[in-house]
C-alpha cells in the first residue's frame, strides 16, 4: 500500500491534450485502446470521474479516460495533482489504482513482477536506513571503550554477523513465501500458488498469458494445465524409453475426473497434468503399449480412488490383466467429498497368466498411513511388492522417483533412490 502521499483537494479542470501517458503504466499495461462505447459516453456527458495525475501532468489513474477525452473533443476534463514521496510508491500507486479492472494474464504478470521489484528494493532501502542507525549507535559506544572492552566487542560483533548469516539463509525461503503472498494479494490473485501458476505460465508458455481473461478468456487454472501438458509432452519427446519386458507393473495414473470429480480433487491438474481413461488405456511406452511390455506372467499393481473405480477396470483389460484383489490404504487424514468424508485409496492387483507371490507373507489388505504431499503414495507398498515379488523385472509408470531395483517411466522425476 503506498503511504506517503500528498493529494491536492482542487479539482481543476484542465484539456486532456496537457497530460501525458505515466511510462510505467505503458510498461506494465500496454497502450489499450479506448471503446467505442467509452469515447461516445465521453462525447455525451463527459469525463465523470476524477484523473489522478503529478505535478508533472503525468496521469497516475485515468489514462483511458484521458485518451477517450481527446478522441471525443472534450475541451476539459476533472483533475487532481498528487505528490509522492519516490518513485517507487508512484509506480506501485498506479498498480493500486488498477486493482479493481479487469486485467489479462500479461498484465497481471507485468503487475507481480514489477511488485516483486518494489518489494525487494523497499526493503533494501528500509535495511539501508537500520543499518546506517545501527553502526552510527555502535560507532558511539566504541568510543568510550577502554581497549580491551574494544577487543571484546570486535568478538561480540563477529559472533552477531555470524548468527546473522545463519538467520538470513534460514528464513530465506520464508520471506520468498511471504513476498508472493503480498504479490498475490496486491494483484487480485488471493494466493501464492495462483502466482506461481501464472509464473510458470510465463516462463514456458508466454503466448497464453494474453488470453487469460477473468471475464471471457481462460483462467489462470486453465492456461497452467495447459502449459504443464506442453511441458510434459516436450519431456516425454527426450525422456528415456524402457525397453525390457517386465512381470511387475507398478502404476499411479493421474486420473481426470471430469464432471464426476469430487471437490477432494478439484486441483489435481495444479500438481500434474491428468489424463483421461482411455489416454491411461493406451498409454504407451516408447511405441510399445503397456500390454506389450508385459511378460506372460506378469502382475499389475494400480492405484485408484472411489470416484474412478469402475472405469480403473477398463484400464486393468486394456493393459492385459485380470483383477484379482485388493489394498486399501487409509490416510488417517480425511478429505471432503460428495457423499463421504474420505480418508482411503485402493491399490488394484491384477495378474496376466500366473504370477502368484513368490513368498508365502500375507499383509493386512488395510494399511493405515498418514498421507503427506499431493497423490504421493506411501514407500511402504513398494516394499510389500518388493517383499512378494522379489523376482523378476519391475517398472514404475507415472513415477516420481528413480529407486534401486526398477526401471520407471514418468515425467515428475526428480531424485534416485537406493
Amino acid at each position: 500500500m503506498v503511504t506517503e502521499l500528498t493529494k491536492s483537494m482542487l479539482i481543476e479542470w484542465i484539456s486532456p491534450e496537457l497530460l501525458n501517458p505515466h511510462p510505467f503504466n505503458i510498461k506494465v499495461y500496454g497502450e489499450e485502446p479506448c471503446s467505442p462505447d467509452m469515447v461516445e459516453s465521453i462525447k455525451n456527458v463527459g469525463v465523470l470521474d476524477v484523473i489522478y495525475v503529478t505535478p508533472e501532468r503525468r496521469i497516475i489513474s485515468g489514462h483511458r479516460r484521458a485518451r477517450a477525452a481527446c478522441e471525443a473533443g472534450v475541451g476539459t476534463v476533472p483533475v487532481i495533482t498528487v505528490t509522492y514521496q519516490s518513485a517507487l510508491e508512484e509506480q506501485q500507486a498506479i498498480i493500486e489504482f488498477n486493482r479493481q479492472r479487469i486485467k489479462n494474464g500479461w498484465q497481471q504478470f507485468n503487475e507481480g513482477t514489477e511488485l516483486k521489484r518494489i518489494f525487494a528494493e523497499q526493503a533494501r532501502l528500509r535495511q539501508e536506513i537500520k543499518d546506517f542507525h545501527g553502526n552510527q549507535y555502535a560507532s558511539g559506544l566504541e568510543a568510550n571503550l577502554p581497549q580491551d572492552q574494544n577487543e571484546a566487542q570486535t568478538l561480540f560483533n563477529a559472533g552477531r554477523e555470524l548468527e546473522a548469516t545463519f538467520k538470513e539463509s534460514s528464513s530465506a525461503k520464508k520471506r520468498e513465501s511471504q513476498t508472493r503472498d503480498k504479490v498475490a494479494e496486491a494483484i487480485g490473485l488471493g494466493s501464492g500458488k495462483q502466482w506461481d501458476k501464472l509464473e510458470f505460465i510465463a516462463e514456458h508458455k508466454p503466448d497464453l498469458l494474453s488470453k487469460i481473461n477473468g471475464k471471457q478468456g481462460k483462467s489462470i487454472n486453465s492456461a497452467y494445465v495447459s502449459a504443464r501438458r506442453e511441458v510434459v509432452k516436450e519431456e516425454v519427446k527426450t525422456a528415456e524409453i524402457p525397453t525390457g519386458m517386465y512381470r511387475v507393473i507398478y502404476a499411479d495414473p493421474p486420473w481426470r475426473y471430469g464432471n464426476t470429480q469430487p471437490d477432494y480433487q478439484e486441483v489435481q491438474d495444479d500438481h500434474y497434468p491428468t489424463m483421461t481413461v482411455k489416454e491411461i488405456c493406451t498409454l504407451e511406452i516408447g511405441d510399445r503399449k503397456v500390454a506389450e511390455i508385459a511378460l506372460d506372467d506378469a502382475v499389475l499393481f494400480l492405484w485408484v480412488t472411489s470416484p474412478i473405480l469402475e472405469e480403473s477396470f477398463e484400464v486393468i483389460k486394456a493393459w492385459g490383466f485380470k483383477y484379482k484383489a485388493s489394498f486399501v490404504w487409509d490416510k488417517v487424514k480425511h478429505n471432503m467429498g460428495h457423499y463421504n468424508s474420505v480418508r482411503h485409496e485402493f491399490l488394484l492387483i491384477g495378474v496376466r497368466g500366473s504370477c502368484q507371490p513368490d513368498e508365502n507373507q500375507l499383509f493386512d489388505s488395510v494399511q493405515s498411513i498418514e498421507r503427506t504431499e499431493h497423490s504421493a503414495k506411501p514407500e511402504e507398498f513398494r516394499n510389500i511388492i518388493q517383499t512378494l515379488y522379489p523376482y523378476g523385472t519391475r517398472i514404475e509408470l507415472f513415477a516420481r522417483q528413480e529407486h534401486e531395483g526398477w526401471d520407471h517411466f514418468g515425467n515428475q522425476i526428480t531424485a534416485k533412490i537406493s
